[in-house]
């Protein structure tokens, strides 16, 4: 499945490349080459990090050139349309997927693209792939192919490779409810929970004691442990879990100073907070290892 849209005139030209500048500050994954003088292909990831079952790619089409270029608006099945590799870090080839044929019958739809438009469709990598990605780093390489319709772009333009992080369907997140001043005793900070995957999934509703369920370091800028929590272990009679669904979030809030050792003294100056949260005590809620680091800021 697919959801399309078109920019058109001056917005679209402009929205083209402000989409880029954006994406690129924000580290998401990016391949622009415009093997042909009119067409452009921009492929980008809508989000910094993917879950193995939910890898939404957004695929732009850019009519660089000056006059008005027709493309063919049909782009299942994917490899009809679409050739893609993707391999490992260590230089492993993990997926590849080239073109194929297909009877698409004769009513075809066509999109125009005047000068300075732009078209894009988004595309759910996770459903044509063979297998789930493993968590790690991969590089992708990304080309479109057509050999249908009439007066249309029949032709092959290839993005720049790109680079595609798979992490746990479970994303943890970390900030500050209130700013910290020097000696502060209490230290509020909240921690969240994402669901950054396609299906629902549980997650072991029990946070105290907080050291039994997340192991907390903060340092200080040169990487002096100024204080951490010790790892503990518990029984519970009864568990509780919620259910999150695709995008839902969850959060607790936990006092930073009732966690780390005794005695520690919060000075001016810059300090970061790393927070890893594990589940040992229930398989049917989440119980990977997922980690999140916070930059703080001691003004006063």
């Amino acid at each position: 499945m697919s959801q399309s849209k078109l920019i058109s005139g001056f917005y679209g030209y402009i929205l083209f490349f402000v989409m880029v500048l954006a994406m690129a500050s924000k580290g998401y994954c990016i391949g622009e080459n415009p093997n042909n003088d009119r067409i452009s292909l921009l492929v980008s990831s809508e989000r910094a990090v993917a879950a193995a079952n939910n890898i939404p790619l957004r695929v732009m089409f850019s009519n660089s050139g000056s006059t008005d270029v027709r493309l063919l608006q049909l782009f299942d099945p994917f490899p009809v349309f679409f050739s893609l590799k993707i391999t490992r870090e260590d230089g492993t080839v993990v997926e590849q997927v080239d073109g194929g044929k297909v009877d698409i019958g004769e009513e075809l739809k066509y999109i125009t693209l005047k000068p300075a438009e732009a078209y894009s469709t988004l595309i759910n990598l996770s459903s044509v792939l063979h297998a789930e990605l493993d968590k790690g780093t991969y590089t992708l390489n990304f080309s479109y192919h057509n050999q249908y319709g009439e007066n249309c772009f029949q032709n092959e333009i290839s993005a720049d490779t790109i680079k595609l992080t798979i992490v746990p369907q479970l994303q943890l997140s970390i900030s500050l409810v209130n700013p910290i001043e020097k000696n502060q005793q209490t230290i509020p900070i909240r921690i969240g929970f994402e669901n950054i995957g396609a299906t629902p999934i549980r997650l072991l509703q029990q946070f105290e004691p907080v050291h039994i369920f997340f192991f907390i370091q903060l340092a200080k800028e040169d990487g002096t442990i100024v204080g951490d929590s010790r790892i503990g272990n518990s029984e519970f009679r009864k568990l509780l879990s919620v259910e999150l669904l695709p995008n839902d979030q969850y959060f607790t809030t936990v006092d930073l100073m009732s966690i780390i050792d005794k005695g520690v003294n919060i000075e001016k100056g810059t300090y970061y907070l790393y927070v890893t949260y594990f589940n040992r005590y229930s398989d049917e809620c989440f119980h990977d290892t997922i980690k999140s680091t916070i930059k703080i800021d001691v003004l006063t």
